[in-house]
């Protein structure tokens, strides 16, 4: 008896042109690209951000333009020496909540259903731009690409960066901050990663590529966010003395002024310095490391 073959469905009209390795390796790239902007969002929030990244998927890029009508916000991005550009499709709700952040609001849940202004859109250039740092990191152990801003647009119509026809590798990105979500998600042409497929792979690298990732993971660490404060002293005080203190009260502190002071790096000890102006500003020389 003849043994029945599987029938598998085939799309002629969206076939597919990425193997199962480049996809896992577009998602560990997309995954160092979400610790990126997780490291540089809570950064600026002051909260704690994470990234879910989902799998790499092939579309037409006029089921792009469906998905996504006027108003919505996209990063256009230039990525020499590869051909073509791609785009970064930002969720308004993402968007808008960052902004109320970055404007010094509480980040409440805003159903705003607009464009945004050329305030707003200089704000979310320079959010983009600071993206496209992490995306740089995240590519630079497969090869070296300029990812630049070209400009953020509102109509999917003025972003044609492929024909209607042409296949885009689309991943999608779940930022999480705090009890907040929103989404963006990139737009890669398949013809601008096609002279990469061969080097997208999983499989174990050369010693040569493994020092190129070493330096991409230094590059990453230097690119994380610390806290620096200086310390000049402590004092215990009861509650009492806390709510009678009034404006001209002095606190004496448990430090000397020969102590110096301690800076801190992360909430933790690190250096002893005298305060002192440098250029006009308020300043701290250091005068020894601690262990």
């Amino acid at each position: 008896m003849q043994e029945e073959k599987e029938i598998r469905d085939y799309d002629f009209r969206n076939p597919e042109r990425l193997t199962r390795d480049n996809v896992l390796a577009l998602k560990m790239i997309y995954e160092k690209f979400g610790q990126g902007i997780s490291g540089y969002l809570s950064g600026q929030l002051r909260i704690e951000v994470k990234t879910e990244i989902g799998e790499s998927t092939q579309v037409l890029y006029s089921d792009f333009t469906a998905e996504n009508p006027f108003p919505t916000i996209l990063a256009i991005v230039n990525h020499p020496p590869l051909p073509a550009a791609s785009l970064i499709w930002f969720q308004p709700a993402l968007v808008f909540y960052l902004l109320e952040r970055f404007f010094g609001g509480k980040g409440e849940e805003v159903g705003i259903n607009r464009a945004i202004t050329d305030i707003e859109q200089q704000v979310v250039s320079g959010i983009a731009k600071e993206f496209l740092k992490h995306l740089k990191i995240a590519w630079a152990g497969l090869s070296e690409i300029d990812f630049s801003l070209k400009q953020v647009a509102i109509n999917p119509l003025s972003a044609q960066i492929v024909a209607e026809e042409e296949l885009v590798i689309k991943t999608e990105m779940k930022i999480i901050m705090g009890d907040k979500e929103g989404k963006l998600a990139c737009y890669l042409p398949f013809i601008s990663i096609e002279p990469l497929l061969t080097k997208l792979t999983t499989k174990p690298q050369t010693q040569e590529k493994e020092k190129g990732e070493t330096k991409v993971m230094e590059k990453g660490i230097n690119l994380v966010p610390l806290s620096v404060s200086a310390e000049l002293g402590r004092v215990r005080v009861t509650m009492q003395d806390l709510l009678n203190l009034t404006q001209n009260d002095v606190l004496r502190l448990s430090a000397k002024v020969a102590d110096g002071v301690v800076i801190n790096v992360a909430n933790k000890p690190k250096f002893i310095a005298v305060p002192g102006i440098s250029g006009g500003n308020m300043a701290l020389q250091i005068k020894k490391v601690l262990q």
